[in-house]
């Protein structure tokens, strides 16, 4: 299957007008016309990893976090994304980054479906906005937190005995998304990421 097909059934389900404005998705370096046979998926583009994909014979890479965010003036040897992409083209391996796109049409919805979620609203947002099976304590929440998917420890900001059922969820770094759970009257937001101070 060449690489643009493999984009295309990609994109079918995750297209590329579901990311944020600020990210870069899509095929990023390589041939869209590559015959490809055999993937490696990973959450990053790593040294280890393009390593790993240009001594595995593999045709294709596709990560979840984009290499590449803006845009790079040149393609050296001197900076670590430049000996990424050099590898990756010298290998003729195409890489391809599915970041927000996927967050919002597939992270989001398992997100609140490990948590439980009911009367799940937002279905097209990078968050997703339901109710607890039960209410429960902040605390209680935080343990399902840990269960749902499987971490070892959370961080609570505010009362451990706070009585919570309206749920926001953000995947990912979800502290420009937070005003939109309060907007919604959440009793308690839950995301990947957040500084001290937001928190």
């Amino acid at each position: 299957m060449k690489c643009s097909e493999i984009c295309a059934l990609i994109e079918q389900e995750y297209g590329t007008e579901y990311a944020c404005d600020w990210d870069n998705v899509g095929l990023l370096a390589g041939r869209s016309t590559k015959e490809v046979k055999k993937i490696l998926l990973s959450l990053d583009a790593t040294d280890e990893v393009v390593r790993m994909a240009a001594e595995g014979g593999y045709d294709m890479l596709i990560t979840h976090h984009p290499m590449l965010f803006s845009a790079i003036k040149r393609v050296t040897d001197q900076d670590m994304n430049g000996r990424r992409l050099l590898e990756l083209i010298r290998n003729d391996i195409s890489y391809y980054a599915m970041h927000t796109n996927y967050d919002t049409r597939g992270m989001a919805d398992l997100a609140a479906r490990l948590m439980g979620l009911e009367e799940v609203k937002d279905g097209e947002g990078i968050g997703r906005v339901g109710k607890l099976p039960h209410p429960m304590t902040l605390r209680e929440c935080g343990e399902q937190v840990k269960v749902a998917y499987g971490i070892p420890n959370v961080r609570l900001f505010g009362d451990p005995d706070t009585q919570v059922s309206l749920v926001g969820i953000c995947p990912g770094a979800g502290k420009s998304t937070m005003p939109l759970a309060l907007g919604f009257g959440c009793d308690v937001y839950i995301t990947g990421d957040i500084d001290h101070h937001t928190g």
